[in-house]
């Protein structure tokens, strides 16, 4: 078997391995397979005390009447055309096996993992047309799919305890967690075992493969669901006694639905995020604050401006949004009303033909069950599932899970008990950057640990690429719902405004009542599915706190809520005037030259 080494962080596991899951570890000789600026502390801080609120009512639940649920994991996914073909067969399979049967098709989560510095960004967006491939030639019939992507080593926990039915990796596993430990001056600078290398190094190599492979084998056999089905494809070599041979190093020597409302809060804040009270005369500085105003606003417009207006002018028109913001501090104060709103639920391949083994297997045991909990209600732990809609990236996008997290510790710390497992979900559309966001979960994971010690019981944070005008994730799997700022985003324009609203795209003083309307109806029309949506993923007596962005007036076309739009729609108009008397001055000059020729 080929091993090699590539640096991951070196993970042990306490945990005892459970005799229950079943392996089927297939190796072969190698095969190569081608294959917003986050608002700010102050904006998030006004919703917290709702979020403690909700964490202390439901902190001790845990579901006892899921919906079937089939929990799928991919490690070692990487990023590219190959990265979902293990997924789509298997979902293939279970789609078969569910149309030969009257069974009704479970709902499908998948979860892509790989290390943070895996390119997620390009993952997610493959995920997208994935989805849509999957809705067209399967339709209806087929049970809902959710796709998170999780980032972290696997050689440690990922998941919560008996979360998972599917595990698949893929040449993942000749990968080791480090380097072996003293083989830097043995090995003779080689970076793999050549056939210069000392037996020394050769057992090395073995020793931690052979660890790395316990931890990993430890690890799943807490996350796998008792009857699980593991398949793990390993490079391997036809000589058992030569690892130095030349099918193992030739590589390396060439590369060296329905709620109701507990509580209603307003708040207010400046533009910058500053709390009014502190200082009623200041205005923000002028290049600090219209460079923070501008971005915030930028990481939650881009997407919308960018598709309207091209990825190519975004750089100059938030520039100069910044110079017009900073003109019109200097004599404006803007605040924003706030909502907070508190909402809980009432009651509401070689390989394929070994993977589709499992997969019948796992499918033939669920359905001599009632449902997937009944089969596993007594060994399944406690989990808590949190999803931050709406999360963007940047240094406040696990704030709001920090405050939950923090709160439930101290809640079983007081109370004693053990504290549960949490699964997090990070969600927002698959143009946000979650490369640098799951750079960011390493650290955040490094702290939880320190701060809290084996207190604190083990936290996954995973993201989630998608609309949140859609399901999300299966039915029954959250207990708290946390967005702050993206609800007032529409799905999409209003239909029917484009003639009627004078060029403008947002609601100004110039805009008519119908424009008005269209506006209203389409928030409604998106907030009715989010609520539906949401209802059917929380579970019984899950808890929702929404920060929404609103206003202290009855106009819609008020300062407090056309001054950024305004300002924008003028930053735009510049960049036209400078576009147009730039080619004004190329024609004048075409003009000369064809005069003087």
């Amino acid at each position: 078997m080929s091993i090699t080494a590539r640096t991951q962080p070196n993970t042990s596991s306490n945990l005892e391995q459970s005799s229950s899951s079943f392996f089927s570890i297939y190796t072969i000789p190698d095969l190569f397979i081608t294959h917003y600026s986050n608002p700010s502390f102050h904006r998030r801080a006004g919703g917290i005390k709702l979020v403690v609120q909700a964490i202390n009512t439901i902190s001790a639940a845990t579901s006892k009447h899921r919906k079937t649920t089939i929990g799928i994991a991919e490690l070692g996914c990487c990023s590219g055309p190959n990265a979902l073909s293990v997924v789509s067969h298997v979902l293939e399979t279970i789609y078969n096996k569910h149309r030969e049967s009257s069974f009704v098709t479970p709902e499908i989560l998948v979860f892509l993992n790989d290390l943070p510095s895996n390119d997620f960004n390009s993952l997610f967006k493959d995920v997208g047309s994935f989805c849509d491939e999957l809705r067209r030639t399967k339709g209806d019939s087929f049970g809902p799919c959710f796709v998170a992507g999780m980032p972290g080593t696997f050689y440690g926990r990922l998941f919560p305890s008996d979360t998972l039915h599917i595990v698949h990796s893929s040449y993942g596993l000749h990968w080791l967690s480090q380097v072996p430990e003293g083989i830097e001056k043995t090995n003779k600078g080689n970076f793999y075992i050549a056939k210069s290398s000392p037996p020394s190094v050769i057992t090395a190599y073995l020793n931690q493969f052979k660890k790395d492979l316990t931890v990993f084998l430890e690890c799943r056999s807490e996350e796998l669901v008792s009857g699980g089905r593991m398949v793990l494809t390993l490079v391997g070599r036809s000589s058992l006694e030569d690892p130095t041979s030349k099918e193992c190093c030739s590589v390396w020597e060439l590369r060296e639905g329905s709620f109701r409302v507990n509580q209603l809060e307003t708040f207010h804040v400046n533009w910058d995020g500053s709390d009014p009270k502190e200082d009623e005369d200041s205005v923000i500085d002028n290049l600090s604050g219209a460079y923070h105003i501008a971005n915030v606003f930028r990481a939650t417009s881009k997407p919308l401006l960018a598709n309207h207006f091209g990825k190519e002018v975004m750089d100059k028109l938030f520039g100069r949004c910044r110079e017009r913001i900073a003109e019109y501090a200097t004599t404006e104060k803007t605040v924003f009303a706030n909502l907070v709103i508190s909402m809980t639920k009432t009651a509401i391949l070689i390989t394929r033909p070994i993977v589709e083994e499992a997969i019948l297997n796992i499918l033939s045991k669920l359905y001599n069950t009632t449902t997937i909990s009944a089969a596993t209600s007594k060994l399944r732990k406690t989990t808590i599932g949190i999803a931050e809609l709406g999360c963007s990236s940047g240094p406040n996008a696990l704030l709001v899970v920090s405050y939950i997290l923090d709160c439930i510790y101290n809640r079983h710390c007081q109370s004693g008990s053990a504290t549960p497992e949490i699964l997090v979900f990070l969600n927002d559309l698959p143009g946000n950057d979650f490369n640098t966001l799951f750079k960011d979960v390493g650290g955040f994971c490094d702290e939880l640990r320190r701060t809290t010690g084996d207190g604190f019981g083990p936290c996954f944070v995973s993201g989630t690429p998608g609309t949140f005008y859609g399901r999300l994730f299966p039915s029954d799997t959250l207990h708290i719902v946390h967005s702050s700022y993206s609800l007032m985003w529409l799905s999409q324009v209003p239909h029917g405004i484009d003639k009627t609203n004078k060029g403008n795209f947002y609601i100004a003083k110039s805009s008519p009542p119908s424009v008005l309307t269209a506006y209203l109806n389409q928030f409604k029309k998106n907030f009715r599915v989010f609520l539906e949506c949401r209802s059917e993923e929380l579970i019984n007596g899950g808890k929702m706190v929404l920060t929404v962005v609103g206003r202290s007036s009855s106009d819609p076309t008020s300062k407090e809520c056309c001054s950024f739009w305004k300002l924008l729609a003028l930053s735009a108009h510049d960049l036209v005037l400078k576009v147009k008397k730039h080619l004004h001055g190329y024609t004048h000059m075409q003009q000369k030259v064809g005069t003087y020729i």
